[in-house]
Order: C-alpha cells, then structure tokens, then sequence
C-alpha cells in the first residue's frame, strides 16, 4: 500500500512528491518514504532544497481542542516530539526528520518513528502559523494500513540561536 503527497508551488513551479510505501520485512510491516523533485518544465525553478530553517525552533502545535503537541527541532535531521494533552499524553520521543523549504517561512517536513510504523509528511507554514499534512502507517491493533490528516494551528514558543562557533573542534 502506497500513500502519496505532492506540494507544488504556483510561484516558482517546483514541486516535490513523497510517496510512502508500507512493506514487510523480519515479518513486521515497516514503511518508507522516497521524496522526487520536479518544476514545471520552460521555468527555471529551483527544486525544493533541503533545509536547515526549523532547527533551533519549538513549536506548539493545537491539532483539536483536546489534542496538543510541541515539536523541538534539534539538527537537519532530527526532532524532538511532546505529546502535551490528548491520548498520547506525556509521550515523547526523538525521530529522524527532513526538511525541505518550499518558500519562506513554509516548510515540507517529513519524520519517522521508531517505535511505530509511521511516515509523516507536513507542510509547516510559519508565516500563517497553520500545518497540513497526513499520517500514514501501520495499526498493528486491526492489522491495517492507517492515514490521518492533520490540520493544526502552531505557534513558534521560541527559536534557539547556536554560538557561531559550535562547529569548530
């Protein structure tokens, strides 16, 4: 089973398809995602590059009235998820990421879980503090393929600045 999202943008004419795949393997279901980057052929879009821009950001993330989450991105290709309020309360964990700036301030984010079977892909937009995206994986309750949407709104708490230095050793 396949799910499949794209972000396209009208402006530039890139564009950028993740598709997820659910497989078995060490008979377990385990998933994947490949990222294809594309622009409208005659323009001189620049794909979707990855990015650094959510590094050093916290951001709290209202998915309901009683689902509530805060994000903390600490490198590239790493993050760090709370759980706040909701059916997964006091949960946490941290899980390998990719970003991808589509424009300014918008974002196409990936992540997956290590203790679940789960690709998510999100499209995080600072500017209009608002993310879109779907969830897809494996219920090993049912024994079946689960995709939810998310639609949330988000505020940035704060944004980390490292030393410039910090490379250096």
């Amino acid at each position: 089973m396949r799910n499949v999202s794209a972000v396209f943008n009208l402006n530039s004419g890139a564009a950028t398809v993740a598709i997820s795949a659910l497989h078995e393997a060490d008979s377990a279901v385990k998933g994947s995602t490949e990222f294809t980057h594309a622009r409208v052929e005659g323009t001189e879009a620049a794909f979707h590059q990855r990015s650094a821009g959510l590094v050093g950001k916290r951001i709290y993330y209202r998915y309901s009235d009683v689902e509530a989450y805060e994000h903390i991105y600490l490198t590239p290709g790493t993050f760090v998820w709370h759980c706040l309020r909701g059916g997964e309360k006091g949960l946490a964990d941290v899980d390998r990421t990719l970003a991808f700036e589509v424009a300014e301030d918008l974002y196409l984010f990936y992540w997956t879980e290590r203790v679940m079977t789960v690709e998510s892909v999100l499209l995080v937009d600072l500017r209009e503090e608002r993310s879109i995206g779907r969830m897809f994986g494996w219920d090993d309750l049912t024994d079946e393929p689960l995709v939810l949407p998310f639609n949330s709104r988000l505020t940035v708490m704060n944004t980390t600045e490292y030393p410039q230095d910090h490379h250096k050793h």
